[in-house]
């Protein structure tokens, strides 16, 4: 009976179902498969882009861009960086309905992270660095600043496909030839796509609030309760008009500076384009850049820009001349802004411990266990993410 026994407790079925290598690495294959796709995409982009530039004369690239008009240079570079005043105030506004915080001290914490964007493969690094600058120098946890900048991102990408949505009957009324169908129906898709997820979202507000503020049995360990906390904030901005209003408006502001930056870079080569020309060009190759994922959208962006911009009737070497002009532009300004900017934050918070006391718009600090001076109420660090249960 022992024997027996001992035969069973080491039965080669036994040894297999609690195997956890057993398992078939899907995940893994996935993956393997997305980053595969995702080089294969940015390789071609780069080498349209490469093609493009060949076929345009790198010479005649060259000269045009040494020779800019000064006046236009500098009024894109301008635009430029008036694009990350807009995203610090709008992140700012945000942040302040779940913590108290200030726009001038999100400004060096946004540049700061547009460093990890140039990063390859880890875009998503940049939400993290600003939570977690954030959170060092306002206070509260990284968790907390997270729900905020998700939302950030996903309303500026619906800034993107309602600014190409309002604008493609002008283009469609300019385009030659009617070449606009295709585009036209991807931005009417998103669009829907976006319009109904808000429907969902204004429709099941009671529902959604109740379900985020339910305890989850059994999610005890420390990434899940972080990833509760992250998604608990991101639940109270997605049914806040307040911050939905900010986040949407910002982000068309800084929809339209991008595309007055790019029709500046297009004047200063001598190129002249319509600035909703320019942005619809901006909206499309943002658009694909960050869907493929690339460092900073590098190759693919500027092929998609080119490649739109040559379609709507602009000559080849002036539409690349501006696109790469503009392009250099934003990368000059993240690395040389971006570089002393993380400087100074680290320096800052290893010479300051405590995070900052925010003032609100009366003059009296608004410390972490007060709230801010508008927005919902913050009861204390932890509480700030409840929400009362539905009774």
């Amino acid at each position: 009976m022992e024997a027996r026994i001992a035969t069973m407790s080491v039965s080669p079925v036994n040894e297999t179902s609690s195997d956890p290598s057993a398992a078939p690495p899907t995940r893994r294959r996935r993956a393997a498969v997305r980053g595969m796709l995702g080089f294969a995409l940015a390789g071609g982009a780069i080498a349209l882009l490469a093609w493009q530039i060949w076929l345009a004369g790198p010479s005649g690239i060259a000269a045009r861009i040494a020779s800019a008009s000064m006046g236009w240079l500098l009024l894109a570079a301008m635009l430029t960086a008036g694009r990350f005043v807009v995203f610090a105030a709008r992140l700012a506004v945000m942040t302040r309905r779940l913590v108290p915080c200030r726009v001038s001290g999100l400004l060096p914490i946004v540049l700061a992270s547009q460093l990890i964007v140039l990063l390859p493969a880890v875009r998503a690094g940049a939400l993290w660095l600003r939570a977690h600058l954030a959170s060092r120098r306002f206070g509260g946890e990284t968790t907390e600043h997270l729900g905020p900048n998700i939302v950030d991102q996903v309303l500026q990408a619906i800034s993107w496909v309602v600014a190409a949505a309002a604008l493609l009957p002008v283009l469609a009324w300019h385009a030659p030839g009617g070449s606009t169908t295709t585009l036209g129906l991807g931005i009417a898709g998103a669009l829907l796509a976006a319009f109904a997820g808000a429907v969902l979202v204004h429709g099941h507000r009671r529902r959604l609030q109740a379900w985020l503020a339910l305890p989850r049995p059994g999610r005890r360990g420390r990434l899940a309760r972080a990833g509760m906390t992250t998604l608990r904030g991101a639940g109270r901005l997605a049914v806040d008009r307040g911050a939905l209003s900010a986040g949407l408006g910002g982000g068309l502001l800084f929809a339209l500076l991008t595309g007055l930056a790019q029709a500046a870079a297009l004047e200063a080569v001598g190129q002249t384009a319509p600035w909703w020309l320019s942005l619809m060009a901006v909206a499309v190759g943002s658009t694909i850049g960050t869907a493929v994922s690339t460092p900073g959208g590098l190759g693919v962006t500027e092929a998609a820009q080119v490649g739109f911009l040559v379609g709507q009737g602009i000559p080849l070497e002036g539409a690349a001349s501006g696109v790469l002009l503009a392009r250099g532009l934003h990368f000059a300004i993240v690395v040389f802004g971006g570089v002393p900017a993380l400087a100074y934050s680290y320096w800052r918070l290893g010479r300051r411990g405590a995070p900052d006391a925010v003032q609100d718009p009366e003059g009296a600090p608004a410390t972490l266990g007060e709230p801010p001076a508008s927005g919902p109420p913050i009861e204390g660090r932890r509480e700030a993410m409840e929400l009362p249960a539905r009774r």
